[in-house]
């Protein structure tokens, strides 16, 4: 079979693909990230710029509070602990879960 990356290499490249925990939220298609979950409002935009929720395809950030992307295509930033569901008596492997 292929090899596979370690789980340390997996993380740490989890981490670059992600927004830094300062600026949690992924916009521009993944170039950016915002400190804010707003757009700003800036009319020539449109509805990309219009003060809303920030989403992926915004091209604007509430008050300029951004960040470039350090893996050059994020996703929004997800703490350690929002993204592993602890389960009693489990050991977690890479691959799947063995009840101990």
């Amino acid at each position: 079979p292929g090899t596979e990356e370690p789980v340390s290499v997996q993380y740490a490249r989890r981490c670059q693909d992600q927004c830094p925990s300062s600026h949690p939220n992924v916009y521009y298609n993944g170039k950016y990230c915002c400190q804010s979950n707003r757009e700003k409002l800036y009319l020539p935009q449109g509805v990309l710029c219009d003060g809303s929720v920030i989403k992926r395809d915004s091209l604007c950030c509430e008050g300029d509070r951004y960040a470039a992307c350090p893996g050059g295509d994020c996703v929004s930033y997800k703490s350690e602990e929002a993204t592993t569901e602890l389960v009693p008596n489990t050991l977690m492997t890479a691959e799947h879960e063995v009840p101990t």
